[in-house]
């Protein structure tokens, strides 16, 4: 088994020790399944666990934080069996029917987007579905894009697909399609590391912007305001700013 599958199939501590809980202390379990760079890189490094090193360090007393990451179809089977917890980096339009209303959310921790990335010889400059037409998307498998969906079915946009947005990036590179679409928050972050900024052009205009949230499980109301009042003053935070820095998250970096 390879080092990262065993990232996957076990539990990621957040800190190198724990130190003994007070006898009030209520552990909270923090879900992350985003398996990838920046929120995992390696064993014990990633924006999921520097963001619940802080978030631990903040809130220290009450509550001890600690995180599991795990795949998406995982986290759906816990949450379908009702299991309590917070998801970390969603929005509820991935969370399913009427999520923004059936979970309790925090507000943004930040905004990020989907960019439409082409080499920097094609300069692909995305005005709507329609501006890809004839094109070859390389996406990830698994992926949604539902304005695009009436066009893939009329095959108008053909869809090559593959495991993780680094293949999809190489593979664009090597002329094996047109465009890839991926969040800012992980393309940034692989393009510095395989070393690909200039090699890549993103079209001003993103697929679609979003934000992403803590979602907690409607048995964790109480624990709902300290946390939603942790995220609200994020943007004050120079940690956090530092990890934002350190992931290539700040908008509008090169």
């Amino acid at each position: 088994m390879s080092r990262m599958s065993l990232v996957i199939a076990t539990l990621i501590f957040i800190t190198p020790f724990i130190s003994p809980l007070r006898a009030d202390t209520r552990v909270i379990t923090l879900w992350n399944y985003y398996l990838t760079p920046p929120f995992l890189v390696g064993d014990s490094e990633g924006l999921a666990i520097d963001f619940v090193n802080l978030l631990n360090d903040e809130l220290a007393g009450k509550f001890e934080f600690r995180l599991i990451s795990l795949p998406r179809a995982r986290l759906n089977k816990y949450l379908a069996e009702q299991r309590q917890g917070v998801v970390l980096f969603v929005n509820w339009r991935w969370m399913g029917d009427d999520a923004e209303n059936h979970y309790l959310w925090t507000p943004a921790i930040w905004q990020d987007r989907n960019e439409v990335i082409s080499s920097s010889q094609t300069r692909l400059v995305f005005h709507g579905p329609e501006s890809l037409k004839g094109l070859t998307l390389v996406a990830v498998r698994g992926r949604q894009y539902q304005s695009l969906k009436p066009m893939l079915a009329r095959n108008e946009i053909k869809r090559f697909d593959v495991n993780r947005e680094k293949q999809a990036l190489a593979l664009l590179l090597k002329g094996r399609g047109d465009l890839t679409i991926q969040p800012r928050s992980v393309a940034m972050f692989l393009l510095d590391d395989m070393k690909l900024k200039q090699q890549v052009y993103l079209s001003p205009k993103p697929f679609l912007s979003f934000t992403r949230h803590m979602m907690l499980t409607s048995d964790l109301h109480e624990l709902h305001p300290t946390l939603s009042d942790f995220v609200s003053r994020l943007d004050k935070n120079l940690r956090w700013k530092k990890i934002l820095k350190k992931y290539d998250l700040v908008e509008g970096s090169e």
